[in-house]
């Protein structure tokens, strides 16, 4: 078995491809540190897992766990581990899990395009896994059921911004504090309803309890797909690390054809957060028929843009003409000119090539422009024997019709 002491800290050697997902198996260990074997799967073939919903501590209760990617065991810090007394009450090696998923291990959150390419899959992730378990972390011991309902609900987990799709997508959902557990079906909301302050059944509270009636409630009305603008201004008080996650833990909940325009540029965790903000502010205004009053308020509201100089430049840019258009119509990823005028528009004092340093994915390489050139030139082709198709066709019945008037008037 695997040494506590002396093991070295975990390093990915493998990245998860689009159609991969990585799935923790767990070890039987006689110690209270959990460990696991890590494995990609293809998502058709990946065998039955649940998914684990949690809020991310970044403390120093964070606990351990020890991995194996078959080149040893390692050792990987994992703030799901340590309860509030620094014990391992969360039993992630559970004989009745086969494999697990949990975010802050299967994806390598220091790899950028690994973790774009896997936050766009999460909607299959928890969609796709046999249950859902809720990680709240160890509760003190209380003397009612009413009590034991209070204190779930006001934990800080309903808050967070990840917990919306993962919450509302998932199924066969399982609540866990320290050893014990409540499957979803034990939490009734008119009981909750009950339970709670008035205030709480105001759905944009602020308070815990507002966070987790709104998504019991939707949970109950099974409401998942809803427009970008509607989910930006109900969830616009939860938090998260991330400014950009505001926008991309949404993604999933959006209509098919209305996610399928944005996500040709969202999530990508390579963009500047202004140009996260704009290319939304593009999407509510051209897809979704706001007002760029309307967008610019929902938006700078759910970012935390208060300050009217920061607010000013974002909207102008947003109001230039020819962005709906390219917003629209654009089929690629990358545009330089594009990042290179939105450059000069939101960061005049720095120049756009130190923001190349610091953003790699406002440059190009040579493979990408020989790529995007190709694509560009097969497009103009395409368009080009649509017109001689168009033009032929209209040349044909042009020359039918002369010889129908001619055969008529006996010219021939």
């Amino acid at each position: 078995m695997p040494q506590a002491r002396g093991s070295p800290p975990f390093a990915y050697t493998q990245k998860a491809r689009a159609d991969q997902i990585c799935l923790l198996e767990p070890v039987y260990s006689a110690s209270r540190r959990p460990q696991f074997k890590i494995g990609y799967f293809l998502r058709i073939e990946a065998p039955p897992y649940t998914a684990v919903s949690h809020t991310w501590s970044h403390g120093a209760k964070d606990g351990e766990v020890l991995l194996d990617d078959n080149s040893g065991w390692l050792k990987r810090k994992c703030d799901i581990t340590k309860g509030p007394n620094g014990q391992s009450s969360y039993r992630l090696n559970s004989s009745t899990w086969t494999h697990i998923w949990v975010d802050s291990i299967c994806i390598n959150q220091d790899d950028t395009v690994e973790k774009t390419v896997q936050v766009g899959r999460m909607d299959r992730t928890y969609m796709e896994a046999e249950s859902v378990s809720v990680w709240l972390g160890g509760i003190r011991c209380l003397s009612s059921w009413e009590e034991e309902i209070e204190s779930l609900l006001k934990h800080r987990y309903w808050s967070r911004t990840w917990v919306i799709q993962e919450f509302l997508l998932g199924k066969n959902i399982t609540l866990h504090c320290g050893q014990f557990y409540y499957p979803e079906d034990c939490i009734d909301l008119e009981s909750f309803i009950d339970l709670a302050p008035d205030s709480s059944t105001n759905t944009a509270g602020t308070d815990t309890f507002s966070f987790a009636y709104s998504l019991l409630k939707a949970k109950m009305n099974r409401i998942e797909q809803q427009p970008l603008s509607v989910l930006m201004e109900r969830h616009q008080h939860s938090m998260c690390d991330h400014p950009r996650d505001k926008v991309f833990s949404l993604l999933s909940l959006m209509p098919p054809l209305e996610r399928g325009l944005i996500q040709r540029f969202l999530p990508d965790y390579k963009l500047p957060v202004e140009m996260v903000i704009i290319l939304t502010l593009l999407h509510l205004v051209h897809c979704e028929s706001q007002t760029l009053e309307q967008a610019c308020e929902k938006v700078f509201l759910a970012f935390g843009i208060r300050d009217p100089k920061q607010q000013r430049p974002l909207s102008q840019v947003a109001a230039t003409p020819w962005l709906g258009a390219w917003y629209l119509e654009n089929t690629t990823r990358r545009d330089k000119m594009l990042y290179k005028f939105l450059w000069k528009r939101l960061r005049p004092r720095e120049s756009f090539e130190e923001g190349q340093q610091r953003f790699p994915h406002c440059s190009y390489t040579n493979r990408e422009r020989e790529q995007d050139e190709a694509v560009a030139k097969d497009q103009k082709r395409q368009v080009q024997i649509y017109r001689w198709k168009e033009n032929a066709k209209i040349g044909g019945i042009a020359a039918g019709g002369i010889a129908a008037v001619g055969w008529w008037f006996g010219l021939w």
